[in-house]
């Protein structure tokens, strides 16, 4: 096999793959926020920080309806993913907050893949209950330099 078709074949399965992970979110949002609802938390903010060639979640917050702050229950929900083997979405149950940690983890990839990459990015996701919305707050750093040249 070529490597032109190689990299078609992967491409194709990347696409597959996009197509099916898109249709997990609201089946994942739907999960959490019921859970997120019935506990009684009116948000979670997820703070995340990325460079040099690795990235992770420095911490999570969970908040009450009257603003203080709470422990995420220890019950487990349902949590869809794609399988990369069958190329299929495929569900089972984990605690909450290893589906908010998935979720987080992939809209990062989705919307900035390589985050966490050279300089990377930080920021937070906030899981707002009552707006049943996810919001990304990225800030992805950079590193310049100016040259000048002088020829004397």
């Amino acid at each position: 096999m070529s490597t032109s078709r190689d990299f078609d074949t992967y491409q194709a399965q990347m696409e597959r793959a996009a197509a099916l992970r898109k249709q997990t979110l609201p089946l994942n949002k739907t999960a959490l926020f019921d859970a997120l609802a019935a506990a009684g938390i009116k948000q979670v903010v997820v703070q995340f920080d990325g460079s040099g060639d690795s990235g992770q979640i420095e911490g999570l917050t969970a908040r009450a309806a009257d603003d203080s702050r709470v422990d995420l229950p220890k019950a487990e929900i349902a949590f869809h993913a794609v399988d990369w083997e069958a190329m299929a979405i495929v569900s089972h149950q984990q605690p909450m907050s290893e589906v908010i940690e998935e979720i987080t983890y992939d809209l990062l990839g989705a919307e900035h893949g390589g985050w966490e990459i050279d300089d990377g990015a930080f920021g937070d996701v906030t899981f707002d209950v009552e707006e049943r919305s996810i919001t990304l707050d990225f800030n992805e750093r950079c590193t310049t330099f100016i040259t000048y040249v002088h020829i004397f």
